[in-house]
């Protein structure tokens, strides 16, 4: 046995495991909280990303929309314009 159990009856020495099995639970369990709000932490700026790059995404597509059209009504304005000058 080690030196710090010497003399300890075996209800002492229970007492003591028990103890220090009390402690490194609630350790752990205090762990374990710390770890549930780093995954929630980076939970959010997952969230907060993707959020922001479909958003980007979004307004990319509406912006080439939007160009197409103008683009093309400049084009057909151009045609239009052209063929009533050749009259």
């Amino acid at each position: 046995m080690t030196k710090h159990l010497v003399g300890k009856t075996s209800l002492e020495v229970k007492a003591m495991n028990e103890e220090r099995l009390v402690e490194r639970i609630a350790a752990l369990e205090a762990k374990v909280e710390e770890l549930k709000q780093d995954m929630r932490d980076l939970q959010n700026k997952i969230n907060g990303y993707l959020e922001s790059r479909i958003k980007t995404h979004i307004e990319a597509f509406i912006g080439r929309i939007l160009l197409g059209t103008l683009m093309s009504s400049g084009a057909l304005a151009a045609l239009i314009s052209w063929l009533f000058a050749r009259r």
